[in-house]
């Protein structure tokens, strides 16, 4: 090789070897904008939660159906905890679908979550399809993404 073509090459590999080390491969954060919600002034990556859905729904409860519902998610204690959430996580299913009219997504949180214990996938497949066919038959636009 030419000396020239060797001071070339050489070049070529030391700022190839500079933009590898030190040049900046982070992309920069994006802050979301104004531009980023929709019609209704929801952002539209917005997340809404168990806890947000559960406190809702429970705002609407007797004090009663209230009470029973705090028992059972309080009832687990030492002892066989498995066997003891299982039997709490159907009871919680079973309320929510049977007492609420709006408690569909907590029956199938709760059927997953029991199904989760069982270890079971026949359960589980169950209870996806069940959580799914909630969240599509949603009124509530921040739950149907």
């Amino acid at each position: 090789m030419k000396r020239q073509q060797i001071w070339v090459a050489g070049t070529g590999v030391l700022i190839l070897l500079a933009l590898y080390f030190f040049g900046n491969t982070v992309p920069p954060l994006r802050k979301p904008d104004a531009s980023a919600q929709g019609a209704s002034g929801v952002a539209g990556n917005k997340s809404i939660g168990l806890q947000d859905i559960l406190s809702e729904l429970k705002a609407h409860l007797t004090p009663a159906q209230l009470s029973y519902v705090n028992r059972l998610q309080e009832s687990v204690v030492r002892g066989d905890v498995k066997a003891q959430q299982l039997n709490a996580d159907r009871q919680l299913a079973r309320f929510w679908k049977d007492s609420v009219a709006d408690g569909y997504l907590l029956y199938a949180y709760y059927t997953g979550a029991a199904a989760k214990l069982e270890n079971s996938e026949k359960s589980l497949t169950f209870a996806a399809r069940k959580f799914l066919d909630g969240l599509q038959g949603q009124e509530n636009p921040e739950l149907k993404g």
